[in-house]
């Protein structure tokens, strides 16, 4: 298996096209005989104040941008969502239990009976009691930098943590792409762990 982790680009969501092209379409209707249509009356811009036409362009353009985020044209970037790593998007950490790491002293796999939603992922549980737990104090448990891999963080990129490669440092959960990484970050946690919390989130922009 190759021992360097996978680049997982993120944040990078061409917002600004469509951006565009919204504003565009805005333009259009507010010239057009639209309003006219919806019975709404048109005025003339020379004698409509400044401040109306803005208000006016300004709740068109969201409600269009509302629809587009709803019909999933527009996502919103990692950096808003605060979402945690996983091959399936909606599970975090592959759905095993993150605090079984703390109470168990190893990874268990958690259980859709069990489950909880924080921060735009589902967590998985082995019992009601860890998931009492996490509920209390969610950041106590949950995996550093969203559960991905901490020297790849550290290196200023993003790859997949591997939940079954994983250490306690001071309290907190870290994971690894894999052994081998995970070795590589052996040689000088503080010091990776230093450079990935100077990184943490804003390399989630790139």
């Amino acid at each position: 298996m190759n021992d360097q982790p996978t680049i997982f680009d993120l944040g990078n969501v061409p917002q600004f096209p469509i951006i565009i092209i919204v504003h565009h379409f805005v333009t259009v209707m507010r010239n057009s005989e639209w309003f006219d249509e919806v019975g709404l009356e048109r005025k003339d811009s020379s004698r409509m104040r400044g401040g109306e036409i803005m208000k006016r362009s300004v709740s068109i353009f969201l409600l269009i941008a509302g629809l587009l985020v709803v019909m999933g044209l527009i996502t919103v970037p990692q950096t808003w969502a605060k979402t945690y790593f996983s091959t399936n998007p909606k599970l975090a950490l592959k759905g095993y239990d993150p605090v079984a790491y703390f109470t168990l002293g190893n990874p268990r796999m958690g259980s859709n009976e069990f489950e909880h939603d924080w921060k735009g992922a589902k967590w998985q549980f082995v019992s009601a009691e860890n998931r009492k737990l996490f509920k209390r104090n969610p950041e106590k448990y949950a995996p550093e930098y969203g559960g991905y891999c901490a020297w790849a963080v550290a290196q200023g990129y993003t790859a997949e943590g591997d939940p079954e490669v994983w250490r306690i440092v001071d309290g907190k959960l870290y994971l690894n792409f894999n052994r081998a990484v995970q070795e590589k970050w052996f040689k000088d946690i503080p010091g990776f762990i230093k450079k990935a919390d100077k990184n943490w989130p804003k390399i989630l922009e790139k």
